[in-house]
């Protein structure tokens, strides 16, 4: 047995307990906001199931997917308007795959298909291959895509552009 000390326990020097701290807000800790102009809703407003802070990863939820690929086409729109060497160019479609930078930004662009098409419009492939990229190039930087959906799953980091458009 070990013996108990007489001292009562109110005369024990007792541990200072610190004042809790409020966490500090910092950037990207859940307090995400709107870029002006943007259209497209925050992580946070779709509801719990829909989107979450960049800490845990923002959702992508189709909604938010279908707003960004709005907000992609209105920024390219006024660079669409390319004179195609030939009317029946139309049929030949380029896709370009698309990477932005954080800013919006052109990080790069590459052809990465063109469509099966009749073989008399071979002549106008790298032409229009040539304007898909110039559309691409003209119209960057994208402003007001929401930073909470930059480099998540299915964000705006990258995708694909058609040219032309249907």
């Amino acid at each position: 047995r070990t013996a108990r000390s007489n001292v009562p326990s109110q005369a024990r020097p007792q541990p200072q307990r610190q004042p809790q701290r409020q966490p500090a807000t910092r950037p990207g800790s859940g307090q995400a906001e709107r870029s002006r102009g943007s259209r497209l809703p925050s992580a946070g407003s779709f509801g719990d199931d829909a989107g979450t802070s960049r800490e845990q990863g923002a959702v992508v939820t189709a909604q938010v997917r279908a707003s960004l690929d709005q907000a992609i086409l209105r920024a390219l729109q006024p660079c669409q308007r390319q004179n195609l060497p030939a009317s029946e160019a139309r049929a030949i479609r380029v896709r370009v795959a698309v990477t932005l930078n954080a800013d919006g930004s052109l990080a790069s662009a590459r052809v990465a298909g063109v469509n099966d098409y009749d073989d008399s419009l071979s002549r106008y492939e790298q032409r229009m291959r040539e304007i898909a990229l110039s559309v691409v190039r003209e119209c960057t930087p994208i402003r007001g895509l929401p930073a909470e959906y930059y480099s998540v799953a299915r964000g705006w980091r990258q995708f694909n552009y058609t040219f032309p458009r249907a």
